[in-house]
């Protein structure tokens, strides 16, 4: 090799030193001046979000409820008198309407698509980013909400409490000042069924009505019977499955009393009202409204159902 090519290979050589060593330094500078408002670039995002993953995912998947609903289902004993928790009056932003979220986090990689439900009556979905939030328990999402320049941002976080995890989904303005959050407790590891609402439905039978009875008719023969929180009932003589009403978003409401359907095996519909009095459950038929066919006024009771377990 003459002079002239090894004068070239040094200086080739040279620059790729040069080249390595200013790369390996913007690298650094990206991920140590991170303001968690960036994710890093290249191999190390990979790592960063596999320990968010490690961290967030045994945490946040399963099928979770607003926590005030599910206290103010055991205080009242009624979805009628609790539907205010799940209502809210002119929310502000959509912090306000999500009662319930479903996280999957299956076959999912750098984002984590999440099924919640708006006022316990519409579908909503949104997205959880694998990127740390305002801080280390949290996660970005793309829930935003405002306009002009009042913009609203949310991030999932958790917090643990005698060893029990709960969500809290954050509300933040456009100068990060924290302006609202809901606590989600988890109520089941996965969706049953696809509907979003699922969850809410599923507390409600757990709170109210899950466990043994006995049923005693109004001619007073009396059966055992019980009812599952997956909405099946056992024993009863002429119904297979039931269903607490919870949904009145859009319903006329006369008659201010809770709402059970049951079903027979054929599919057929029977609609009772239902008041709960400690251990005892008063099932009574129900006069609708000519018109709208909505529960008009209470008729005879037809069943007491007596728990016993």
């Amino acid at each position: 090799m003459n002079m002239k090519n090894k004068v070239y290979l040094c200086l080739i050589i040279v620059f790729l030193c040069f080249f390595n060593l200013n790369s390996a330094h913007t690298f650094d500078y990206l991920r140590y001046s991170n303001d968690n408002n960036n994710l890093c670039i290249g191999k190390d995002n990979i790592s960063f979000t596999d320990s968010l993953k490690q961290k967030f995912i045994p945490i946040i998947q399963g099928v979770w409820v607003l926590t005030d609903y599910i206290n103010e289902i055991e205080a009242t004993q009624s979805p009628i008198k609790s539907m205010h928790k799940l209502m809210q009056p002119n929310p502000m932003h959509i912090l306000d309407e999500i009662v319930t979220m479903v996280i999957d986090v299956t076959n999912q990689s750098d984002t984590i698509n999440v099924g919640a439900s708006i006022n316990n009556h519409e579908e909503y979905y949104f997205t959880i980013y694998s990127q740390t939030g305002q801080n280390d328990n949290s996660l970005k999402t793309n829930i935003s909400s405002g306009y002009g320049d009042r913009y609203n941002f949310y991030e999932l976080s958790y917090k643990t409490i005698n060893n029990v995890n709960y969500l809290l989904l954050y509300c933040y303005d456009k100068t990060n000042k924290l302006i609202g959050t809901r606590q989600f407790t988890k109520v089941a590891d996965k969706q049953e069924e696809e509907d979003v609402a699922w969850g809410i439905q599923y507390i409600v039978n757990k709170k109210l009505l899950f466990g043994d009875f006995l049923l005693i008719d109004n001619e007073n023969a009396k059966t055992q019977i019980k009812f599952t929180d997956d909405g099946s009932v056992k024993g009863f003589p002429e119904f297979k499955t039931y269903k607490i009403v919870t949904d009145f978003i859009g319903d006329i409401i006369f008659l201010e009393i809770d709402i059970i359907l049951f079903r027979n095996d054929k599919g057929d519909l029977s609609e009772y009202a239902f008041q709960i009095n400690k251990d005892t459950i008063y099932l009574y038929s129900i006069i609708l409204h000519e018109e709208t066919g909505a529960p008009f006024k209470l008729d005879e009771l037809k069943y007491k159902l007596v728990r016993y377990k």
